[in-house]
């Protein structure tokens, strides 16, 4: 990762009272080998994304938000071979799985398996809406 990054980044949080908020999350200081961090520019919302953050069933607290977005990819872990900085790219992650990690996060750490390239004239909005619904 550069030095330039932010440490702290704001994102869609689950709450103990079945809501969300909006909260600052810190920054993890190394990729792990094979993933990717992307400046996100547009988010897919799936139901997953709602269930898992209002019903009681399915919420944890304190969890970052949201599985689907498109961006541009700001740092490249070890090992990652088919992308590099500046690509513009959309993917999906276990948005709710994570206190650190999830879609609706102003960056978002990808698997290199889990993303592709936006095609050409491909807008951030169009790349955010493919993931979940198209493995789906």
């Amino acid at each position: 990762m550069t030095s330039s990054l932010p440490n702290s980044y704001k994102a869609v949080v689950t709450q103990p009272d079945l809501s969300v908020k909006v909260q600052e999350i810190q920054r993890k200081t190394d990729l792990p080998e094979g993933q990717l961090l992307v400046k996100v520019k547009a988010v897919g919302i799936n139901p997953t994304d709602w269930k898992h953050a209002f019903q009681k069933q399915l919420q944890y607290a304190d969890r970052v938000v949201g599985c689907d977005s498109a961006g541009e990819v700001v740092a490249v872990g070890k090992g990652i071979t088919q992308f590099k900085v500046g690509d513009r790219v959309a993917g999906v992650t276990h948005g709710s799985k994570s206190e650190e990690n999830g879609a609706f996060a102003e960056y978002v750490i990808l698997k290199e398996h889990a993303i592709f390239k936006l095609a050409p004239g491909m807008s951030f909005e169009e790349g955010a809406a493919w993931p979940v619904p198209d493995f789906t």
